[in-house]
């Protein structure tokens, strides 16, 4: 939990990542990635409105 609190998501979100390169491919982690942010994004304008 401090380590979360100190580094964001990273610990948590960046294992995810790499297992799904090494595991699926390249191009699935950056959609991974891409999707996460547009739903953190999507979510904080709902939040927000």
């Amino acid at each position: 939990l401090t380590a979360v609190a100190f580094l964001g998501s990273t610990p948590i979100g960046g294992p995810i990542t790499g297992l799904i390169a090494d595991y699926v491919s390249l191009e699935w982690s950056m959609a991974y990635g891409g999707v996460s942010c547009f739903a953190c994004v999507a979510l904080l304008a709902w939040w927000w409105r």
